[in-house]
């Protein structure tokens, strides 16, 4: 349900760009999109450890990263 609706969130966050900037609405949904999307991954990540192990061990935190640390990247882009 999460990896549903952490996209359904980021495209509802287009819809409330205002002048090519994102607003303060904009911006809280897609936190909230960003939560969704870490628990969906995490849980996903969680039914993969049984059967890969080292693959969660490397892949679980280049999602987590990516997702929170993803966002700061792209807002440096255009300083």
């Amino acid at each position: 349900m999460f990896l549903i609706l952490g996209p359904a969130l980021n495209l509802l966050a287009g819809f409330f760009w205002q002048n090519d900037t994102q607003g303060i609405t904009a911006g809280t949904i897609i936190v909230l999109s960003t939560a969704c999307w870490l628990i969906g991954l995490i849980g996903l990540f969680e039914r993969l450890r049984p059967t890969a192990p080292k693959y969660v061990a490397v892949g679980l935190p280049v999602a987590v990263f990516g997702a929170v640390g993803g966002g700061g990247l792209r807002s440096t882009e255009y300083s």
